[in-house]
């Protein structure tokens, strides 16, 4: 859910009512005596509020807008809420109500007239960290880009987070709007006990698109992020535009991986996850990769600082997931399958089985890439992602 905080007025109270409005909206009512300084020191109150409701927070004004979103960003910012604050007067309609209650007898009213003009100016973007509380948790996500008709939904692999797609976020956000979550259980995510199975990740998702007003997007998944991409088109086609299928495969574990996956359990346990991140690193990674200080660098630091309980429980997600096999033929949406050249872990083989199995899938290989190619070849991957875009879009 948005946050939508109201300032630029005054000696007033007010408080916003936006129908038609693209995104959920909490109307906060506080004193703003004026844009100088005592709207950062509301901007301190606002920025506990939100903190404890652990949520997104979009910056709404409509008079002196730049001059208390600068304030408010400054102490919403110093105070450990992330993200970009912008103006988003993005009715679809002009038949949206904006009502504004006087608390103080103030009657001269701002021009509503005015601000639907201004909103036909506006280059609407979102940027930064963002928290949203979905089925249960609280759920952090990284958005960037226009508001867009087409929407790019990131689902990254395990034991990572959003940053292994910080590449694709900065080159192909000009484009579409941006979706990057970390999964429960995974970055800065919230988690619940067992095992974090596919099908309840993808209706984290499905939840998260409902609150950001989201209809359909393209989904992107690498590695598990590509398992959970195959359980949400089984569970929400109507929300899929495109799939992209990354570094992933459609069968389940066998029964040696499954042992695996609970001996890697009581090896997390035991050492914690920098043990699994050294063991794990030398086959995500192409040699050159590997040999790159600062890709080797980023992609341990992100398992490393995930908490030892999700990669528990994704582990037990990732034994007891279906196999997807059965689905390929089912999907009838455009799909891109990429796999990195010297893949380890899902070799280029298995991509070939997997865009074999889906009616017109286009298989893209990743030049001198690992299992995390859009950290290894971003240029590549962002080409190959941005084709599949420009094919819906």
């Amino acid at each position: 859910m948005a946050r939508v905080l109201v300032s630029g007025l005054t000696n007033i109270e007010t408080t916003l009512r936006v129908d038609d409005f693209p995104i959920p909206y909490f109307p906060v009512r506080y004193p703003f005596f004026g844009i100088g300084s005592s709207a950062s020191g509301v901007g301190y109150n606002v920025a506990a509020a939100l903190t404890t409701l652990g949520d997104e927070v979009r910056f709404l004004s409509l008079i002196g807008g730049d001059a208390a979103g600068a304030l408010l960003a400054q102490a919403l910012a110093q105070s450990g809420i992330s993200g970009r604050f912008v103006l988003p007067l993005l009715a679809q309609t002009v038949q949206s109500v904006i009502q504004a209650d006087w608390s103080r007898g103030f009657s001269r009213l701002f021009s509503i007239d005015a601000a639907i003009r201004a909103r036909s100016r506006l280059q609407i973007r979102t940027g930064g960290k963002m928290y949203a509380p979905i089925n249960g948790i609280r759920m952090a996500y990284f958005e960037r880009g226009k508001v867009h008709d087409t929407t790019l939904l990131l689902i990254h692999g395990f034991p990572l987070d959003h940053r292994l797609w910080a590449a694709q976020i900065r080159g192909l956000s000009n484009e579409v709007r941006v979706l990057a979550p970390d999964l429960r259980g995974h970055g800065r995510s919230g988690l619940t006990p067992g095992p974090l199975i596919m099908a309840g990740h993808a209706d984290d998702l499905a939840a998260l698109l409902d609150r950001l007003g989201i209809g359909r997007a393209v989904v992107a998944g690498l590695s598990m992020g590509g398992y959970v991409a195959l359980a949400f088109w089984r569970r929400h086609r109507d929300r899929v535009q495109a799939l992209a299928l990354l570094d992933t495969r459609a069968e389940a574990d066998s029964a040696v991986a499954r042992a695996g996956r609970d001996a890697a359990v009581a090896r997390v346990q035991q050492t914690g996850a920098a043990a699994i991140a050294d063991e794990m690193l030398p086959r995500l990674l192409a040699p050159a990769g590997l040999a790159h200080p600062k890709i080797a660098a980023v992609a341990r630091r992100m398992m490393v600082e995930q908490p030892v309980a999700g990669i528990v429980g994704a582990l037990g997600g990732l034994r007891d997931r279906e196999d997807s096999r059965p689905t390929l033929a089912t999907i009838t949406v455009p799909t891109l399958v990429v796999v990195g050249q010297h893949d380890a872990i899902t070799p280029p083989a298995d991509a070939q089985a997997l865009a074999a199995g889906i009616p017109g899938a286009r298989l893209v290989t990743i030049p001198g890439a690992g299992h995390l190619s859009p950290m290894e070849n971003p240029r590549a991957v962002n080409a190959a992602l941005r084709s599949l875009l420009r094919s819906v879009g």
